[in-house]
């Protein structure tokens, strides 16, 4: 921001009267944000999956998620079976047809968008897909 100042002052017997402007920039730097965000387990069935699709909830693989501005989610990677995962923006995780039994470990990172007062935020967590 520029900001001008104008200064006056009036003369008296011993001072002539003056004024003077002064302009002064002010940087505001955008405010820095955390994403909290804890992981928890999704089990699904085998039976289930190899009929059809499955998919969890954000809700149901992530708890006491909280920003200060709108939080997407994308997928980083898996432990194993990368392509069968897919994550909605909305953090909603879709896992294909024919995954078999085990357990998967997916790297999700949620990121809180940058706007005019906040700086962008992001944190990595790891869900645990469990197929029983």
């Amino acid at each position: 921001y520029a900001v001008a100042v104008r200064v006056s002052a009036a003369g008296d017997a011993n001072h002539l009267p003056g004024s003077a402007t002064v302009k002064v920039k002010v940087a505001v730097s955008k405010a820095s944000q955390k994403v909290a965000v804890k992981a928890k387990t999704a089990k699904l069935s085998a039976k289930a999956l190899a009929k059809r699709a499955q998919a969890v909830k954000a809700a149901a693989v992530a708890k006491g998620v909280s920003a200060k501005t709108a939080i997407t989610y994308s997928k980083v990677g898996a432990s194993k079976k990368s392509g069968y995962f897919k994550v909605a923006k909305n953090g909603k995780i879709t896992v294909k047809k024919g995954l078999g039994k085990g357990t998967y470990r997916v790297t999700v990172r949620a990121t809180a968008k940058a706007t005019s007062n906040y700086a962008k935020a992001a944190k990595n967590f790891v869900v645990k897909v469990v197929v029983k």
